[in-house]
């Protein structure tokens, strides 16, 4: 700011902007305070922003790792049939890999009975047909109503498993009986003198078959664990080899999501810690910030560290053919990582997710790899972890800069209005005494020994 001398301009009775020179005083006193707090402000605004980055990055991470840290979300089993037309299959966790041959000699089946028709033209009329009890297995019901709809609500109520209904022949109504599958739901009747007739149509029995030789008797024609960790639907007799095989492609790419996203955040971390860019502050913002430089190295640090349930050859990683580059992303070495999915698998499973489902992030459990890195990143990014708790301060931060601010203008107010009252008093001053200056010339003018000349 140019100096103003006020001393040369009183003397020559020239006027001040008084304004101007309060203008000048105050913000000579601002600058240099609104400066370090708008530093700090803009700071804590970058910072906000590159924790978003990085919050958004973990969370991505995390679901890529969530996706391999569950047993059922990454072990797959396929199973096939000779012939699918006799029998078909599918897998649970607990299958076990191999061909097993199936012989389905019996079908399962269930009682069926039909009454007589019963002749009248609306199905809510008495027939007067007579009571007749039914019996399934060692539970035995009674039913006294004798109009089709009654019938038919009676059994249905009965608590029996059996399901009825009614078909209308045209000339009246039949009422139709059908149990569950299996001979434990054999139905038998009996009935009192009347006009109604039961007649069975088929008889309930167990579905029988054999597997590997083994005899099997099933309930239903859904027979589970038969064939170990394998619910089969047998559809007609005769005899088909079913194969289970293990199902790689789930966890090939489930892994291979991982590799692209692990290497999409490394890229996001390295722009915050180099380089700068114009249109976002937040590049390179993050070079020195040990905070961060803490996460980057606790990552890096468990996906280098053995599984907490490592098993046969799969300790690492790299075993499984995940290897990280010397510029630190993580690329497939696709030799070991096929020869690893093909023989490997059972291994591959028990080192990412410890053969658990439905982990938890809480508590000290050993979670294998996926699980552990998952649990750690939860801790990362919870209300209360070091991300949030970053985010969390600066934006405190910025409330406190904005207040100071509001403080900073206040305070130049109250200087302000300090010049104003001093530069009006010297204002005043300077202008009683050009008065009495041009009072004095006035009368020296006029003195009887003062020249005109």
């Amino acid at each position: 700011m140019a100096t103003i001398d006020y001393v040369t301009a009183m003397g020559a009775g020239s006027g001040i902007n008084t304004t101007e020179v309060v203008d000048a005083l105050v913000e000579a006193q601002r600058a240099p305070l609104q400066q370090s707090i708008d530093r700090l402000k803009t700071k804590a605004d970058v910072q906000i922003s590159a924790y978003g980055y990085v919050k958004s990055a973990l969370t991505t991470l995390k679901e890529a790792f969530d996706a391999l840290n569950d047993v059922s979300e990454v072990y797959d089993f396929a199973v096939s049939s000779s012939d699918s037309t006799v029998i078909s299959g599918v897998a649970d966790t607990d299958a076990i890999a191999g061909d097993y041959d199936v012989v389905v000699s019996t079908l399962a089946t269930r009682s069926v009975w039909n009454s007589s028709v019963l002749s009248v033209a609306d199905s809510s009329t008495s027939t007067g047909s007579g009571a007749f009890s039914i019996t399934v297995g060692s539970s035995t019901v009674s039913v006294t109503t004798d109009t089709p709809d009654g019938i038919v609500d009676a059994i249905n109520s009965a608590g029996l498993g059996l399901t009825a209904g009614l078909i209308d022949t045209g000339n009246g109504f039949v009422v139709t009986i059908a149990s569950k599958y299996g001979a434990a739901n054999e139905v038998s009747m009996s009935s009192s003198s009347g006009t109604l007739t039961l007649t069975q149509q088929s008889v309930a029995v167990d579905a029988a078959l054999t597997v590997n030789g083994v005899s099997v008797a099933a309930s239903s024609n859904t027979v589970v664990d038969a064939v170990p960790g394998v619910t089969l639907s047998l559809s007609k007799i005769g005899s088909a080899t079913v194969t289970v095989s293990e199902e790689t492609d789930t966890l090939e790419t489930a892994l291979r999501n991982l590799v692209a996203v692990y290497n999409s955040v490394d890229e996001i971390f390295d722009q915050l810690t180099s380089g700068a860019d114009e249109e976002d502050a937040a590049v390179g913002s993050l070079a020195t910030d040990s905070t961060f430089r803490s996460l980057k190295n606790s990552i890096r640090t468990i996906l280098t560290t053995p599984s907490s349930t490592a098993s046969g050859n799969i300790n690492y990683l790299s075993d499984i053919g995940l290897q990280f580059q010397l510029d630190g992303s993580l690329v497939i070495n696709e030799t070991r990582f096929e020869a690893a999915l093909a023989g490997e698998y059972e291994n591959i499973v028990q080192a990412l997710t410890a053969g658990t489902d439905d982990q938890t992030v809480f508590g000290a459990a050993n979670r294998g790899i996926a699980g552990d890195v998952s649990a750690l990143l939860y801790n990362m990014l919870k209300s209360t972890g070091t991300i949030s708790t970053v985010i969390s301060g600066a934006t405190s931060d910025l409330r406190d800069y904005e207040t100071k601010l509001l403080d900073l203008d206040a305070r130049m107010e109250r200087v302000r209005e300090r010049y104003i009252t001093q530069f009006s008093a010297m204002q005043s001053l300077v202008d009683q005494m050009n008065s009495t200056r041009d009072y004095l010339k006035q009368q020296l003018d006029n003195l009887p020994f003062t020249s005109k000349d």
